[in-house]
């Protein structure tokens, strides 16, 4: 296997920034390092939004919740991010209604209380503002709610994403765009300090050998591992986190057929809150769990009790639509990163972030949300700046070049398709589709997804495994379990990778096998 880089890593370069940790809080603080012009190098030992990152909820909000523990500051900061990257990120972050049925007159008053706050924190919002429904109405749209002791229900907007995509997008927008490195299936493994300079000792999982990295100071934004990668700076490091596992089942949008996300209590003892998110591919994802995780950050992974809980929440709320375990494609677990608090359990923890010094090169980056990745990077290299000021060097912003491109040669349906899902990025698949003809064939007749667009992701965008592609990139991964040609498909991504990535014979077929195992262990029912 080859690693696809403009230019080879120099190990004698010593670079402004090393930031460890691929998914979304190392992106915030890679591209807000990059607009500033330092020299910097983001490294991951797995895929980019291999961890968290991928495994969220998929929403880009505010914070209702929030208020009731009186993080105003938080909601507000959210809000202003969640319409930044509505305006900034278009084709990856859309509006999407939350539908919240009352069943209780005290909860009723509340909510709308805490609705007109969460409007006042951000009163210039493009999104429209909340509603209130009668029962009648309520039932009108929603015939499937249970109707026993329903008030009525309030109508609100935030915004859905694909959290990987998103992920990777900036990533590699940063690369494009400014002086900055990212690596992914590169992995730290010692560390150690020479005249007040970090030494970084990795290892190129790609490649298969060791390499040192350089940098003045180092950013950990190692998410859930930071305990963990802590221990590699400072062996006698103590730990601060307590993460907490959230799941998610994923379902048919025909199944659930609710066009916004609907909200609803677990009715359990943890008074909990889930929701549901219209998906790609025809789907929904609802969750989340929160739990108390005290094993390993890798060894994530669903438990039959995970899934039980949100089905019996679901059944009390929807039970008209008689959903069972049957019905459940696939589910997935994420690990969410917050601070250790012995007397606070997980699910009312602050979801606040903190950023501190470790030492004197060391920032530490922690917890937060996914909408607030980009604040959270700008308050980290301000923190940086003190310390090392930015090169006073004007930061020249690179583009693709459109001009050279016929798209008249290419159908109209399928360039606005296009469009439609990569933006700026487009006129890079419209090259590949000119170059190779065979590449505008789909990948399967039941999804709108082209061969151009695997090439692409090979290409521009990091990619050296299936499941990288497959659920990273194109969130197929969450659907794969209950494909007929599931085979077909592997393959068809198989051949291109190959070419692409360098694969060998063997790593040819270890890479399909090893894909078709890990999408077995995506259902615990088949």
């Amino acid at each position: 296997m080859k690693r696809r880089t403009r230019q080879p890593l120099r190990t004698d370069f010593l670079f402004d920034i090393l930031i460890v940790g691929g998914g979304i809080t190392g992106t915030g603080a890679l591209s807000e390092a990059g607009k500033k012009g330092y020299n910097t190098i983001l490294i991951e030992k797995g895929d980019f939004a291999s961890g968290t990152s991928s495994r969220s909820g998929k929403l880009v909000h505010g914070g209702l919740r929030y208020l009731q523990y009186g993080h105003f500051g938080l909601v507000r900061e959210a809000l202003k991010e969640r319409d930044y990257l509505l305006d900034t990120y278009p084709h990856l972050v859309k509006p999407l209604s939350f539908l919240y049925p009352i069943y209780k007159t005290k909860f009723k008053v509340q909510l709308f209380f805490g609705l007109c706050i969460y409007q006042l924190l951000n009163l210039f919002s493009n999104l429209p503002g909340f509603k209130y429904f009668s029962k009648v109405k309520t039932l009108s749209k929603f015939p499937s709610l249970n109707k026993e002791n329903l008030k009525g229900s309030f109508m609100y907007s935030d915004a859905v994403t694909n959290d990987a995509r998103l992920c990777n997008e900036i990533i590699h927008e940063s690369i494009n765009a400014y002086s900055t490195t990212a690596l992914n299936y590169f992995e730290l493994i010692s560390f150690e300090k020479q005249d007040n300079k970090i030494i970084a000792k990795c290892f190129d999982h790609i490649e298969g050998k060791a390499i040192n990295i350089t940098s003045k100071y180092m950013i950990n934004a190692s998410g859930p591992w930071l305990d963990e990668l802590s221990e590699k700076i400072f062996p006698s490091a103590s730990n601060i986190t307590a993460p907490s596992k959230g799941t998610h089942v994923v379902l048919s949008m025909k199944k659930f057929p609710f066009d916004c996300s609907l909200l609803f209590s677990t009715k359990a003892k943890d008074n909990r809150w889930l929701y549901s998110v219209p998906w790609e591919n025809d789907t929904v994802l609802i969750g989340a769990t929160d739990t108390e995780y005290s094993d390993q950050i890798d060894l994530t992974r669903v438990d039959v009790s995970d899934d039980e809980y949100i089905l019996n929440a679901i059944k009390h709320v929807v039970p008209a639509l008689k959903i069972s375990k049957d019905d459940i494609i696939s589910s997935f677990s994420g690990i969410r990163p917050l601070l250790k608090h012995e007397k606070i359990s997980s699910k009312d923890r602050s979801r606040e972030y903190k950023i501190w010094w470790a030492e004197s090169l060391v920032l530490n980056v922690f917890g937060g949300k996914l909408t607030g990745f980009r604040s959270m990077g700008q308050k980290a290299i301000k923190m940086i700046a003190k310390k090392c000021p930015a090169d006073s060097r004007s930061i020249q912003e690179k583009g693709h070049i459109l001009t050279d491109i016929d798209f008249n040669e290419l159908p109209e349906d399928f360039v606005k398709l296009m469009k439609e899902k990569y933006s700026n990025e487009s006129p890079k698949i419209f090259e590949i589709c000119l170059d190779k003809p065979i590449a505008m064939d789909k990948l399967h007749s039941e999804f709108d997804i082209y061969l151009a667009e695997i090439i692409y992701f090979a290409r521009h965008q990091s990619c050296y495994h299936i499941e990288d592609v497959l659920g990273r990139r194109l969130s197929l991964s969450y659907v794969m379990t209950k494909v007929k040609e599931q085979e077909e498909i592997v393959q068809k991504t198989a051949d291109i990778l190959k070419i692409e990535c360098g694969w060998n014979e063997q790593e040819y077929f270890h890479e399909q096998k090893d894909y078709i195992n890990l999408i077995k262990k995506r259902n615990l029912y088949l």
